[in-house]
């Protein structure tokens, strides 16, 4: 007998091609019956035969799609159906170093002056091309005459990757955050060698593709000036972080941050977590916390994470440092805004009589929500093409990995971080075109995605600062919010983590909910994307887990 309390729910992908199967490597984690099925959709024969009757019925399509109830937690299973949702994960991207040491910007390369150099790249599994630099008047070149030289080339070229100088070697960076993210560097042949032609160099070291990065440490950074807009950038090559504020686009460096609006991590007084918290906190002007991470992380060997932008007006800006050895990956995912279709996955249920897998598999909605003394539930929404009974019975178990427990969050809307919040909820839709269909099969054939939406509700306890934001129904005004839970320690002083951060929400309807005699304010939202510059995406999730797979 088929007992609901045996049942299994897997995921594998993203699918070389939608529809053929990939092997499932995660359990989602359930918290109730998958309702994921194949149905059909049939129609009457219009023949009328005298009979009274209908004289017959034909399948026309049929239909794999449905719910799946959700424990929400950072886990495998929970990413790729976040990714299958938002179709974009960033990764730390991929790089190659030419196996020097002891590079600085004042270094004589070695290239001869009024000459020309060729080189060859392959960015991205684009294909290798070859290009070429040609050096000044001299007498001496340097390594910062020669970074010169090649970022206007790479603009030149329409290239997406930059050059660097990254502990005291040249780097060659792919500038895609998102896979595939490869760099692979290879001598010219035209003319005269780059590379050989450099004093001390000898062989390239190998390359590494973009992944996941590894972190140690996040602080979060806020901004409560006067100015509209406050601009946070991160240099990983320097070891920095900038800050501008002033009109949107307009920013210039903030006097008032480090020096001359830099922070230097390898600096004395920045070299560590705990250190760093306190001088930004300290500054006029600026909020600043631990998210995780030890308060003697050394920041001169954790680096901040490289080439950030974010937006830090009135909004917690999170900044993390890469770790090599920590074991806790970072796997951030974002709304892809462009045409393309989001990636397909391969799910598997078990212990429904049979063991069923569907492909084609994309996530249509998903929603999270939490309250007052419980845990997070969630749910998916799937459209698929397949499927196919008769499977294997996966052997996959869940990770070891705490649900996300009400407790152990915060939420913050716009400059406020609320304690006395009652409930947290988002709902997001892909509105994906259901009738995916056409000739040949009976089964969905493709996808197409639909407008992107997002909204959800939450309900605090009421007060002057929540009442303040009653008038922003009334008005175009914009309010960010982000949330957080956190489980277990992964590895020292760093947990498991999923963040929520919405950077651009209109209040939709402000309600005052009775609540054991008193009020509490019910706050509606909507997601939105707006226009002029932004700095932020308007969806981007993180999860902190051991897995140094994309997702």
């Amino acid at each position: 007998m088929a007992s609901t309390n045996q049942i299994k729910v897997t995921i594998g992908g993203p699918e070389s091609v939608p529809g053929v199967a990939s092997a499932c490597e995660f359990v989602i984690p359930l918290r109730a019956v998958a309702e994921l099925n194949r149905s059909a959709e049939r129609a009457e024969d219009p023949a009328i035969i005298g009979r009274n009757m209908s004289s017959g019925e034909y399948l026309m399509a049929d239909n794999v799609g449905g719910g799946i109830p959700l424990t929400p937690r950072p886990c495998g299973g929970y990413g790729k159906l976040i990714k299958s949702l938002l179709g974009k994960e960033q990764i730390k991207q991929g790089y190659q170093e030419c196996g020097m040491t002891g590079l600085t910007g004042a270094t004589d390369t070695g290239l001869s002056a009024s000459n020309t150099y060729y080189f060859k790249m392959n960015v991205d599994g684009s294909g290798e091309q070859e290009y070429n630099i040609s050096t000044g008047a001299g007498p001496t070149i340097t390594y910062s005459d020669l970074l010169t030289l090649l970022a206007a080339c790479m603009a030149a070229n329409t290239v997406n990757a930059e050059w660097n100088l990254w502990a005291g070697d040249l780097r060659a960076t792919s500038m895609s955050n998102s896979s595939p993210s490869t760099i692979a560097l290879a001598s010219g042949t035209t003319g005269t060698d780059l590379f050989s032609s450099l004093t001390g160099f000898t062989a390239f070291d190998s390359a590494v593709d973009g992944a996941p990065m590894q972190t140690a440490g996040c602080i979060r950074i806020r901004y409560k000036g006067s100015d509209a807009s406050c601009r946070l950038q991160t240099n990983g090559a320097d070891n920095t972080l900038a800050s501008s504020s002033g009109a949107k686009g307009s920013e210039t460096p903030d006097s008032n941050f480090g020096s001359g609006g830099i922070i230097d991590f390898d600096l004395g007084s920045y070299d560590t977590l705990g250190e760093v918290v306190t001088e930004i906190d300290g500054y006029t002007d600026y909020d600043c916390e631990k998210l995780f991470g030890i308060d003697s992380l050394d920041l001169t060997s954790n680096t901040v994470e490289h080439s950030v932008i974010v937006q830090g007006s009135r909004i917690w800006a999170y900044i993390f440092f890469e770790s090599a050895a920590s074991g806790v990956y970072k796997h951030t995912f974002l709304y892809n805004i462009s045409t393309e279709e989001l990636p397909t996955y391969s799910i598997q249920k078990d212990g429904y009589q049979d063991n069923f897998l569907y492909t084609g598999c994309v996530v249509n909605t998903l929603s999270l929500s939490a309250a007052l003394k419980g845990m997070a539930e969630g749910d998916v929404d799937i459209l698929g093409f397949t499927e196919a009974g008769s499977q294997t019975a996966s052997k996959l178990a869940l990770e070891d990995v705490d649900p996300m427990i009400f407790h152990k969050g915060s939420m913050s809307l716009g400059s406020k971080e609320y304690t006395y919040v009652r409930n947290i909820s988002v709902e997001f839709n892909n509105n994906h075109n259901a009738e995916g269909y056409g000739q040949g099969s009976t089964s969905r054939q493709y996808h197409q995605k639909g407008l992107f939406e997002g909204s959800g509700e939450v309900q605090v306890r009421l007060d002057a600062d929540s009442y303040a934001e009653r008038a922003k129904v009334f008005s175009n005004d914009l309010i960010s919010l982000s949330f957080y839970f956190k489980g277990k320690n992964i590895f020292t002083d760093i947990p498991e983590l999923c963040l929520v951060e919405l950077p651009y929400c209109n209040i939709q309807e402000f309600g005052f909910t009775e609540n054991a005699g008193v009020f509490d304010a019910s706050i509606s939202y909507k997601v939105l994307y707006p226009k002029g510059i932004i700095y932020n995406n308007p969806v981007r999730i993180t999860l902190l887990t051991p897995d140094s797979e994309i997702y």
